[in-house]
């Protein structure tokens, strides 16, 4: 969490962090949006790339991280809708960080229950 002083006004900054990625939208996909069960992510990087998907509720607490190594080819990378703790997640509105050394996107995900 980032604080911000500015004429006696404080502003809290909660959840995702600003940096120098390059920020882009045809790395990443959501199949189906909204979701029910669990969601699919259609990733379509260079072969050998590391990447994370960090997962937030609507208040900026991380939920959970998928991360790996990506292929020569566009892929499918399922999230179970659980958290870090093996608990699944309520219905409602969630958000999605992918990040690599070069990449970021983001994006929001529906899940229905």
């Amino acid at each position: 969490m980032a604080r911000v002083l500015a004429d006696d006004v404080s502003l809290i900054f909660a959840g995702i962090e600003e940096s120098n990625y390059k920020i882009t939208t045809n790395v990443v996909r959501l199949y189906t949006n909204p979701c029910i069960g669990c969601a699919y992510f259609i990733l379509s990087l260079s072969g050998g790339v590391e990447y994370s998907i960090k997962l937030f509720d609507t208040s900026g607490r991380l939920i959970n991280v998928i991360q790996g190594i990506s292929l020569d080819r566009s892929e499918l990378i399922k999230w179970n809708l659980k958290d870090k703790n093996g608990t699944r997640v309520s219905g409602g509105v969630y958000l999605y960080r992918l990040e690599t050394e070069k990449v970021v996107n983001t994006g929001k995900i529906i899940l229905l229950e």
